[in-house]
């Protein structure tokens, strides 16, 4: 199987060999690393950035693409959201920028803006969002509501009808909506610090 979890194995198997070590380099406990090589949990930005100073290729550990065959493709950056509160849905195209991202239809970017809400997305971003790419539990998302509110937050499922949007230190209130209440869903695949 080839999965980000399957890519990240592999990487601590081929330069650490120790799951403990590893966990403990990262500064998280071993079954939180065991969720992500089991698919479980995706790692965030943070634990992402640590396995790429400890030597890890992180393009490859979320794609399965070596950074040699890396393409970068060009996508719409299509406003900016603002972390923790809603915003007017921005349907026109900023500028365009070139990203690493192995496909480039129904795709597109924003800038985040986190005004000290704590949601766990640095300062100012952009976020890379498929509207293919399936919305699992925990991932992060972007939801635009039918009221034309934006929120980037992570994604759960309460049941068939409703769905929870968190922060990662949950410094923010939840928001719950019903599936009525949502307009667009969109996972996000990447995000990167704007240069």
């Amino acid at each position: 199987m080839n999965t980000i979890g399957s890519r990240l194995r592999e990487f601590i198997d081929k330069n650490f060999g120790q799951y403990r070590e590893f966990a403990e380099k990262l500064g998280i406990h071993q079954s939180v690393l065991s969720q992500y090589m089991n698919d479980k949990v995706l790692p965030g930005s943070d634990v992402l950035r640590k396995v790429a100073e400890l030597g890890g290729e992180v393009n490859y550990i979320l794609t399965g693409i070596h950074g040699a065959e890396a393409v970068k493709r060009k996508f719409p950056v299509v406003g900016k959201v603002i972390v923790g509160e809603g915003l007017l849905n921005a349907q026109n195209i900023e500028y365009y920028i070139n990203l690493p991202y192995m496909k480039e239809e129904n795709c597109f970017a924003m800038r985040v803006v986190d005004e000290g809400m704590g949601s766990g997305v640095p300062n100012v971003e952009l976020a890379l969002f498929d509207m293919d790419a399936e919305v699992s539990p925990g991932c992060k998302v972007v939801c635009v509501t039918k009221k034309g509110e934006q929120h980037i937050r992570r994604f759960k499922k309460l049941n068939e009808e409703t769905v929870i949007l968190y922060s990662d230190n949950m410094a923010s209130a939840p928001i719950i909506l019903s599936n009525n209440d949502i307009a667009a869903l969109y996972r996000v695949v990447g995000t990167w610090r704007k240069e």
